[in-house]
């Protein structure tokens, strides 16, 4: 992994990646192109496929059918739908478009995860309106992933230049980002926010560095890494033993995945090193005392910690969250409006802005009871009011198939689940129907 890629950026190329698995399939037959030319000759579309390899898609899923026609028609892909004997959807298309389709394809299945998903993912999240937040550092665009996955909204954020990042979003998704907007803003706020800077500069180098030692550095002995979420890898000599939370386990050797095992560890859950020694010790220990051992190691390896003064300090700025969150929220009417527009047709932004006026000087004084840090509250709406909301043009039409390598996939069927490409041969001819021609 190059030394100057930020981890954020790292995961945001692997997570666009994907794999063609054009040429995994064959051709469809003479006799098959022979039929269907005869049944559209005339047609535009029937033109155009005749110049290239016939590849066929299966879907198993109506509504994705309807979706991923749409999206041909609209990058202006000529394609024909037919269907088997058996009642299986098959979308035949020339085989240089077999990628694009591919990828719409993975987008439409991205689009219901959680956390961070690709721009065009996004894009048929929000059925085609976007929004995005621009001009966003490092650490804010890393909280909002996080906070997007425990939400369950599935959002993309870009490298824009360097060190600065977009957020695109479902423009229906944007109240909850709005409120997600005030929360980043009170936890990088304050003594403690630039305690939690520190740490995700931290646990990002750190993670990186175990990544280049699990994937290249020669040993002899094992090593374990423990990820924040439960998931474990062990390292020895001449293998890589990853074990995710859930129970999966997957073994790899070393000097033939070095690549994928970089890549493990890079999107692990901010990883711990630990000796066997240590890792048996964790292994005895119960829930409270776990937590308290990977503390103690992270803190003997580098990671900033917080005094017992900034720890009092923070569990006083937790407990005043929800308030501190509201109040930011009411204090920047432009966001507020944002999101009661949403759902409240007869809202009028005059009304937030002179409400957020009148009680501008109470709201300030009840921001401050309790909490021993001056400048978090005023650093916080200083930092929330430039989160501003940008409505994002229509750009599904511009699918990511070119300059990524080949992604990750620890599962095998991922890409399988509800569409996939068959094989098609004369023997098949019998199993279809003449289709209905895509006629202009």
């Amino acid at each position: 992994m190059p030394e100057n890629q930020r981890l954020l950026d790292f995961s945001l190329r692997t997570t666009e990646q994907f794999s063609s698995m054009a040429a995994n399939f064959t051709a469809v037959g003479e006799n098959i192109v022979k039929t269907l030319m005869d049944c559209i000759e005339n047609s535009k579309v029937g033109k155009e496929l005749k110049r290239d390899t016939l590849a066929a898609f299966y879907i198993d899923n109506f509504q994705k059918k309807e979706m991923l026609c749409a999206m041909l028609r609209k990058e202006n892909i000529p394609f024909i739908v037919t269907k088997t004997k058996s009642g299986r959807d098959a979308i035949l298309l020339g085989e240089k478009n077999i990628d694009r389709l591919f990828a719409m394809n993975r987008a439409l299945d991205q689009s219901h995860e959680k956390g961070l998903i690709s721009k065009d993912a996004v894009m048929f999240r929000g059925e085609g309106s976007i929004s995005s937040y621009e001009n966003l550092t490092y650490q804010q665009a890393s909280l909002f992933l996080v906070k997007a996955e425990e939400k369950g909204i599935g959002i993309n954020v870009q490298e824009a230049t360097q060190d600065k990042y977009t957020l695109y979003f479902a423009k229906k998704d944007s109240a909850e980002i709005v409120k997600l907007s005030a929360s980043v803003a009170y936890d990088l706020s304050g003594k403690t926010g630039d305690i939690l800077k520190k740490q995700m500069d931290y646990y990002e180098k750190n993670t990186c560095k175990l990544a280049e030692k699990a994937a290249w550095e020669k040993t002899d002995s094992s090593f374990y890494l423990l990820g924040k979420n439960g998931d474990v890898a062990l390292r020895n000599a001449v293998s890589f033993i990853y074990e995710k939370a859930d129970g999966e386990k997957y073994f790899m050797q070393v000097a033939k995945h070095e690549k994928e095992i970089n890549q493990i560890v890079c999107l692990m859950d901010r990883p711990t090193e630990m000796t066997e020694e240590q890792f048996s010790r964790y292994l005895k220990m119960d829930k409270d005392g776990r937590l308290s051992y990977i503390t103690q190691l992270d803190a003997e390896q580098g990671c900033p910690q917080l005094s017992s003064q900034e720890r009092q300090l923070l569990e006083k700025k937790e407990e005043c969250r929800s308030l501190m969150e509201e109040k930011l929220l009411q204090l920047n009417p432009e966001q507020v409006y944002a999101t009661k527009a949403l759902s409240d047709d007869t809202v009028s932004t005059s009304s937030f802005i002179e409400a957020s006026r009148d009680n501008w000087e109470q709201q300030h004084d009840m921001a401050q009871i309790g909490v021993d840090d001056p400048t978090l509250f005023d650093d916080a709406r200083a930092m929330q009011n430039g989160f501003i909301i940008t409505e994002e043009p229509f750009t599904g039409d511009s699918f990511y198939t070119d300059g990524y390598e080949e992604a990750l996939s620890l599962d095998q069927h991922d890409y399988d689940k509800d569409i996939s490409f068959d094989r098609m041969d004369q023997g098949f001819l019998d199993d279809y129907e003449i289709p209905e021609p895509e006629l202009d």
